[in-house]
């Protein structure tokens, strides 16, 4: 990551966003579960909800054209 002092902006890489969006996400994830909000299964449960609506919305490779407006 890098810092422009001068337009107080902050600049990442794609990678450096993923890596941060990751772990900020998990240090969530144990924090709900260590106060009893969620459990590990309900987590992987929702993951796996998102992820089948990521896919429906984008279409599946070699779709003519994508979902995203549904």
């Amino acid at each position: 990551m890098a810092q422009n002092e001068k337009a107080g902006e902050l600049t990442a890489s794609i990678a450096e966003t993923a890596i941060y969006t990751m772990l900020l996400s998990q240090a969530l994830f144990e924090i709900l579960e260590e106060k009893g909000i969620v459990n590990r299964a309900e987590v992987n449960e929702g993951m796996k909800q998102v992820e089948n609506e990521t896919v429906n919305r984008m279409g599946r490779s070699g779709d003519e054209q994508s979902n995203l407006a549904s």
